[in-house]
């Protein structure tokens, strides 16, 4: 078998099934498996799976495990899985005409083990894209594709599990993803750099497009800077350098002060109309207040933990 598909699930049936039918459906019978991991859902996603699976054009098979995070998860479908290739998806994304397709074409142009393929996710057509969504993508700290500047020497903090195909025996040589890592958070760039370390060549294939069905927040987005922050203390010890807090100045603890205090959401909230009306505005203001969140959770987890840098 070439390919095998591993997508980990929690709690997202309906743009899961939308997901799964549209990539199965770009799948040779006998080419390639698809391997969903449910990760404690207590929705319908099991029961909807398993009863789509006795129609679909290619095989399908369901794994379920405790709540434990993504990390786990992909460890499970890999150990599950049967192509030379993997190729790991979002629940939440959805393939364009032509992924499975131009994933597999690279693959064949660079036949080595050693080469891990990134496709390109991007918000999909159907939403609305905010002045937040945009920045994400374009400047922010998600999917910034735009940063790529050589798309066959990627650097391996791209290693971004939503959208990218690598050979299973090399992932798998190299322990898969550590399970320390609770959620969804440098668990797939603390591989990447594993990876990396063992010869592993990254590169960048945009015609293998997903499309990114989750909609942000302001609120959501700030509130998943907590889960960065946890996220960087566990991968810094793969990845050194990872974190840099800068300087303890008078300044930097006026800003985490703010961060703690309980007002301070509403406030940001309260100025967002404001700061992106002004399109000059807007990429200044979401980075000073992620930063802040960031930080602010970075530097309360190292007192909590001890933490010291690798």
């Amino acid at each position: 078998m070439i390919l095998s598909i591993i997508i980990p699930t929690f709690n997202r049936r309906p743009i899961l099934m939308r997901g799964l039918k549209e990539i199965a459906g770009q799948c040779q019978r006998g080419d390639a498996e698809v391997v969903v991991v449910d990760d404690g859902s207590v929705d319908d996603t099991v029961a909807s799976v398993e009863l789509w699976a006795r129609e679909s054009p290619v095989p399908v098979r369901m794994i379920r495990q405790d709540h434990r995070g993504p990390a786990t998860a992909r460890n499970r479908g890999l150990a599950a899985a049967h192509g030379r290739l993997v190729l790991f998806m979002g629940d939440d994304v959805v393939a364009a005409p032509g992924l499975v397709e131009a994933h597999l074409a690279h693959h064949h142009r660079f036949p080595g083990e050693d080469v891990a393929v990134l496709g390109r996710v991007t918000w999909s057509r159907e939403l609305h894209i905010s002045p937040l969504m945009h920045w994400l993508e374009h400047g922010g700290p998600q999917f910034c594709y735009d940063k790529i500047t050589d798309p066959m020497n990627v650097p391996p903090v791209f290693f971004w599990t939503a959208n990218i195909s690598v050979a299973r025996s090399f992932v798998c040589e190299a322990g898969g993803f550590s399970e320390r890592f609770p959620g969804a958070a440098f668990e797939d760039v603390e591989l990447g750099a594993r990876l990396g370390q063992r010869g592993m060549r990254f590169h960048y294939e945009p015609a293998a497009v997903g499309y990114h069905h989750h909609p942000v927040t302001l609120r959501g987005s700030l509130a998943r800077m907590e889960s960065l922050a946890q996220g960087a203390l566990i991968a810094d010890a793969t990845i050194p350098g990872l974190i840099t807090l800068g300087r303890d100045t008078p300044w930097a603890r006026a800003r985490r002060a703010l961060a703690h205090s309980r007002p301070v959401l509403a406030v940001v909230e309260a100025w967002a109309p404001v700061c992106t009306a002004v399109p000059a505005l807007r990429a200044p203001y979401f980075r000073f207040v992620h930063d802040l969140f960031y930080r602010a959770a970075l530097r309360r987890l190292i007192q909590e933990t001890r933490w010291s840098p690798s």
